[in-house]
């Protein structure tokens, strides 16, 4: 058998698609992968971004731990609570917490300044953010630390 009995009507010479086409398609391709990439770091990496500030909210991390008798935490024994969150409203000096339960809390005696600072105080409970920075004076077996620390450690209290 030679090539010309092997010839198909079905079988035609294709022309290569025009230059444009393909700089239009692979251009659209691009613009796609940029977009998938940045949702999936905004939502699916948690702990990258701080989106807190478009729903006026500041969130705190803090770990459980049990103690020595020397205050030192013992290897293995951290627990990470569920993340506290903070609506923050600075016109009516209110902060609601969301409780990781799904519970809603007012909190009382609250001065507010902006998200990242205020402090609210009911005896003799005070809480609060300093410079984006978390305090409290009510759970003293816990300690505050970084999102990143307490998406490392993710043994849930509850």
């Amino acid at each position: 058998m030679n090539y010309e009995t092997l010839k198909s009507p079905l079988l035609k010479k294709v022309n290569p698609p025009d230059r444009s086409v393909s700089i239009v398609l692979s251009t659209i391709a691009m613009a796609a992968a940029i977009v998938y990439s940045l949702v999936y770091l905004i939502y699916c990496i948690p702990g990258i971004f701080d989106l807190g500030f478009l729903r006026s909210e500041i969130s705190a991390f803090t770990i459980m731990c049990l103690y020595d008798d020397n205050d030192m935490c013992v290897e293995g024994s951290k627990i990470s609570s569920g993340p506290m969150v903070f609506k923050v409203d600075s016109n009516n000096q209110r902060v609601i917490y969301y409780a990781p339960d799904g519970e809603l809390d007012v909190l009382k005696g609250c001065v507010v300044k902006d998200r990242k600072n205020w402090q609210c105080e009911s005896s003799p409970v005070k809480q609060g953010f300093i410079n984006g920075k978390y305090f409290h004076t009510f759970i003293p077996s816990s300690a505050i630390v970084s999102k990143w620390e307490w998406y490392t450690i993710r043994k849930p209290f509850w």
